[in-house]
């Protein structure tokens, strides 16, 4: 079984390479090599903690994302992810944050780790669903976006992928990349404004939508 590397921190170098890998991302979207369009930019904010919560379609979602901000952020998901071959040696090499779902302790340790870096003014980027969807639709949203916004104070900016199942398709090593992918982001909101969890996750999941054109997964009766 292959040695999982968990990150030790944020190291200054991370916002070095950073810049670099989202250059190189944006180099390769204008020289034509993939077909990236991105809409709603300025509706995340140059400053200040932010939580981007976009929908999941593909395992070429992170860096698409990466490559359509213009801050550095942390990303946060399931550490399967890390095993990519793709791109796994870019999430250990900038100390981005894996969480073992099957795991309390390791959930606890990468929400206070990301919540250290909301509360530093830094930004986030979360996958609210927890996986990748399989059948294309918008799965039901886990509640750990809603704890980590209302306890950092982040705005909370929807974020809607289209085509990402195309241009990577799950069990797939092949990249399509003429396939267009769109990047869609929407107006912010505070967890904060909210009465309960349930109504800030079912407002995010209906902005979400909207942006990404998804079909809602119907809730499973238990």
């Amino acid at each position: 079984m292959k040695k999982f590397l968990k990150p030790k921190g944020f190291w200054i170098h991370v916002w070095i390479l950073s810049p670099i890998f989202r250059f190189l991302l944006r180099f390769t979207v204008k020289r034509g090599i993939f077909n990236v369009v991105v809409n709603g930019r300025d509706n995340v904010p140059a400053t200040g903690p932010v939580i981007v919560a976009s929908n999941h379609l593909s395992y070429a979602d992170p860096p698409c994302l990466w490559g359509a901000l213009r801050r550095n952020a942390v990303f946060m998901a399931a550490k399967e992810l890390w095993y990519n071959p793709l791109f796994g040696w870019v999430l250990i090499l900038m100390r981005h944050i894996p969480v073992d779902r099957k795991s309390r302790k390791s959930g606890e340790k990468a929400k206070k780790k990301f919540l250290g870096h909301l509360r530093a003014g830094g930004m986030g980027i979360i996958y609210p669903e927890g996986k990748i969807s399989k059948t294309g639709e918008l799965l039901a949203f886990k509640r750990g976006v809603y704890d980590l916004a209302l306890e950092s104070g982040a705005l909370v900016v929807p974020g809607g992928v289209v085509g990402t199942n195309r241009l990577l398709p799950l069990r797939s090593k092949k990249i399509n990349r003429r396939e267009p992918v769109t990047m869609n982001f929407g107006e912010g909101i505070f967890a904060r404004d909210f009465a309960s969890a349930e109504s800030f996750l079912t407002e995010l999941r209906l902005r979400i939508q909207a942006l990404s054109g998804q079909e809602l997964e119907e809730e499973k009766e238990e």
